[in-house]
């Protein structure tokens, strides 16, 4: 799997107190102490907090800034560009603060954020911003931008009030306003943030010990074979299927997401549709008018330009084959087995967007797609979690009797 560079997180066992210091994208924390092993779970986006310089709260103000990390694209002049998406924007109205916070979680690290660490939170105003577009060359025009946000979190840089607006880790003013006037600007709401949740990895099913990488988002059970997922209160049961394998032995199973969209703008309802759209050298057989479109994505994180290669390739190996006249139903009966398998690390909030720069990725010709592309709205109908086998050949991972490789680097 692709890695960016990641903030670091320091939290105190909930089982002994010893500290454990987790990656940003890390959701198992294990003890180093008691060995205890344990998911980290949220209501909603993480929340973090940088620390202040001195401990004493009464005073003090978490101001949240939006953290977006994953990839986004970028279509123009014929093609479909590709950058890291790393950012962070302020999320309320506050004078004087800073519209990011730089480098500075890269410097210092992070805890939860949590009651009793400030004396206010202030709210979150509107949603995650839009990332600005990659450069241009002059004359070059960008038709659309998608993000593809695999982690959505929130940062709080502490302010410290006193007769000035301070910022409390290095202690230093911000600007020239005063506490007072300051407190009237941002009015008097509060949004004290829920307590992560630390939830035991237990398979609810059968107590047996699941399995996962740190920074995995779906847990396995090897014994009943159930996958789980974080819930609101406890971990919750997550459907999936695993892709036949006829006369052969996987060595390793890649999850994917099997997506059914509806397409707002351009007229892609089947796979005879499909065909036309991205001018495959094919001919549309009988039937292909009839069978539903489904879309196939990697449920991983990786580069960009793998990530769409691996959906397209994918999309196009399984798309007219019989299976997808009908989408099978996920009856929970499946069984992963003892095979390998790589972590879920895209999250199913960011399937619209997957979708849509893999549309911006297979039109032709894209001269006459791409201006068209921002009226185009894609809508998600439906996803299942499915695992691809692959077996194992030399430095990679293929799927026989299909395109379909995956290099062993990208599958861990």
């Amino acid at each position: 799997m692709f890695r960016e560079r990641l903030w670091q997180v320091e939290a105190p066992c909930p089982q002994c107190g010893g500290p454990v210091v987790l990656s940003e994208s890390d959701r198992l924390l294990t003890c180093d102490f008691c060995r205890v092993r344990l998911y980290v779970a949220g209501d909603g986006p993480l929340r973090y907090c940088l620390t202040p310089r001195h401990q004493s709260v009464d005073d003090l103000v978490m101001v949240p800034y939006w953290r977006l990390r994953g990839t986004r694209f970028q279509c123009a002049a014929g093609s479909v560009r590709h950058g890291i998406l790393d950012l962070t924007r302020l999320a309320c109205r506050a004078p004087g603060l800073p519209a990011t916070l730089g480098v500075r979680p890269q410097a210092v690290k992070l805890r939860f954020a949590a009651s009793g660490l400030a004396a206010r939170y202030l709210p979150t105003i509107g949603e995650p911003p839009e990332p600005p577009g990659l450069p241009l060359a002059d004359g070059e025009r960008s038709f659309c931008d998608i993000p593809l946000a695999s982690a959505v979190s929130i940062v709080y840089l502490p302010v410290r009030l006193t007769t000035a607006v301070l910022d409390a880790v290095v202690n230093r003013r911000l600007g020239p306003m005063r506490a007072d006037a300051w407190r009237e600007s941002v009015g008097d709401g509060n949004d004290t943030p829920e307590p992560v949740r630390f939830v035991p990895t237990l398979c609810p099913r059968c107590l047996w010990q699941l399995e996962g990488s740190a920074h995995t988002l779906v847990l396995l059970c090897r014994l009943c074979g159930a996958a789980w997922q974080a819930g609101r209160q406890n971990l919750e049961r997550l459907l999936y299927d695993v892709a036949a394998t006829p006369g052969w032995s996987p060595d390793f199973l890649v999850p994917t997401w099997r997506v059914r969209a509806r397409i707002t703008g351009e007229a892609l309802d089947s796979w005879a549709d499909l065909a036309r759209f991205a001018n495959l050298p094919t001919v549309v057989k009988p039937g292909w008018e009839a069978r539903p479109l489904v879309f196939r994505v990697p449920a991983f994180t990786t580069r960009p330009e793998q990530f769409l290669k691996f959906a397209r390739v994918m999309t196009l190996a399984f798309g007219p084959r019989d299976e997808a006249e009908s989408v099978p139903e996920i009856d929970g009966r499946t069984r992963i087995g003892r095979v390998p398998a790589g972590p879920v690390t895209l999250p199913a909030t960011a399937l619209g967007s997957a979708v849509r720069a893999l549309l911006a990725d297979m039109a032709h010709p894209k001269s006459t797609f791409f201006p068209r592309l921002g009226e185009i709205r894609v809508d998600v109908a439906g996803s299942d979690l499915v695992y691809l086998p692959l077996a194992s050949k030399g430095r990679e991972y293929v799927h026989p009797g299909t395109a379909i490789t995956l290099h062993r680097n990208l599958a861990l």
